[in-house]
């Protein structure tokens, strides 16, 4: 469904008929036969939406596949899910930041861990990860305003030169 995808582009949305699937992972120009990564009987129910994601090095890859609900959610929210791919990061919190003060959003997420999903304003805030664990934001993100009721995962990660950014992913990518 996706082809010659490079880290940290998206492909999607995607449309895949509803059932039972399973996704497979490859080196581009390989099959699937050679996949580094297996999904298996991935259950995509009709109407609704899901994001599928892989992380890690090669060696080490990993995935996961999320549904992402808008069910119940105001129009002057963001379902807000974290998802912890940044590779060497240990756990991290994410703090919601205003001037001196600190309101935990996500706490101790170890990579590989998705959050629970957490309903926010849809306005423009400051995100910070500790990942020291001592309460206090060691990086941070400035987030634009996001479109009102709808769903986004925000993915932390590690470009090639180790250092950590914010990955967003919203309905239209």
């Amino acid at each position: 469904v996706a082809e010659n995808l490079t880290f940290p582009n998206l492909a999607g949305p995607l449309e895949v008929a509803p059932g039972e699937v399973d996704l497979q992972v490859s080196a581009t120009g390989t099959p699937a036969s050679a996949a580094v990564l297996n999904l298996n009987d991935v259950l995509l129910e009709a109407n609704r939406t899901y994001t599928a994601y892989a992380f890690g090095n090669v060696a080490n890859i990993a995935g996961n596949v999320v549904e992402d609900s808008a069910l119940g959610l105001a129009s002057n929210l963001v379902r807000l899910r974290v998802i912890h791919a940044a590779d060497g990061v240990g756990a991290v919190d994410v703090l919601s930041v205003t001037g001196a003060t600190s309101t935990p959003v996500v706490s101790d997420l170890i990579f590989g861990a998705v959050s629970a999903t957490v309903d926010v304003a849809a306005a423009a805030f400051v995100a910070g990860l500790d990942v020291d664990d001592d309460g206090n934001a060691d990086l941070l993100f400035d987030v634009p305003s996001l479109p009102g009721g709808t769903t986004v995962n925000v993915f932390a990660v590690r470009d090639a030169a180790g250092a950590v950014f914010l990955l967003a992913e919203l309905a239209d990518n």
